[in-house]
C-alpha cells in the first residue's frame, strides 16, 4: 500500500485497554520510545555496506593470494635446506621477523598481540610447508 511509518498503540493502563491489551504501551514508555527513535536519513542505503563488503572481498583475495606466493617460495626455502641439510626452524630468522613485522603493523595503527596472532599462524604455516619438501624423498 506504500505507507512508510511507525504505529504503536499506547494507553494510560494497557491491561485495562478495550483492544489489543498485551499490544498497548504506556504514555511514559511512548515517550521514551519516541525520545530514543533514530530517524536515519532516507538518502543513506546498504549501497554503501555493499561497496565496502565487495571492497573487502576483494582484499581478502589478495591476502590469500599473496599467502598463497609467501607459501610457495616457503617450499623452495625448504627445498634449499633439504639440499644444505638445515634445520626447518631458524630461531634468531624466527625472532627477527616477529619483532620488526610487529613494529611496522603497529605503526600502521594495529594491535601488537593480533600481529603476534597472524604471524604466528603464517609461520607455522609456512614451517608445515617446509616439513613437507624435506619429508618428500623424490626432491
Amino acid at each position: 500500500m506504500g505507507f512508510n511509518g511507525l504505529i504503536i498503540e499506547s494507553h494510560c493502563d494497557p491491561d485495562k485497554a478495550w483492544s489489543d491489551a498485551s499490544q498497548q504501551i504506556t504514555p511514559e514508555i511512548l515517550n521514551f520510545v519516541l525520545n530514543t527513535l533514530v530517524v536515519r536519513d532516507s538518502k543513506q542505503s546498504t549501497e554503501n555496506l555493499t561497496i565496502l563488503r565487495q571492497q573487502i572481498d576483494k582484499v581478502d583475495n589478495d591476502l590469500l593470494e599473496i599467502l598463497a606466493h609467501r607459501m610457495r617460495i616457503s617450499r623452495e626455502i625448504g627445498q634449499y635446506k633439504k639440499e644444505h641439510r638445515m634445520s626447518v626452524i631458524q630461531a634468531n630468522r624466527y625472532n627477527d621477523v616477529i619483532r620488526t613485522r610487529v613494529k611496522l603493523g603497529e605503526e600502521m595503527g594495529m594491535s601488537g598481540d593480533f600481529l603476534k596472532t597472524v604471524l604466528l599462524a603464517i609461520h607455522d604455516e609456512s614451517v608445515r610447508q617446509q616439513v613437507e619438501v624435506l619429508n618428500d624423498r623424490a626432491r
